[in-house]
């Protein structure tokens, strides 16, 4: 992946302020505050030109290849985000949840 691409993803992030958000279990009718810590988010969706330039992993739609991609798994959309922070210079903070 060349230094291009990164660059143009870099300034495609949003920078997310920290905050707070408050939420809600109406089953037990509460409410509680969260602090939110500063993120980066993508601006776009992630197209499917992306996602295999980025993880090597072609999704076989070379047709499609500037649509969202769709019908990943959770853990491929985390392994997705966390070579590309890597690529980025950005600490990984995104972990696998294992299913027992």
């Amino acid at each position: 992946m060349t230094n291009d691409l990164i660059q143009t993803i870099d300034s495609l992030m949003v920078n997310i302020p920290a905050g707070e958000v408050v939420l809600r279990d109406d089953r037990i009718k509460k409410e509680w505050l969260v602090q939110i810590q500063p993120f980066l988010l993508a601006k776009y969706a992630v197209t499917i030109k992306l996602y295999d330039a980025i993880t090597n992993s072609p999704l076989n739609n070379f047709d499609k290849n500037h649509k969202p991609v769709v019908n990943i798994s959770w853990n491929d959309a985390i392994a997705f985000c966390n070579v590309l922070s890597k690529k980025s210079g950005i600490k990984r903070i995104l972990f696998y949840f294992l299913h027992l």
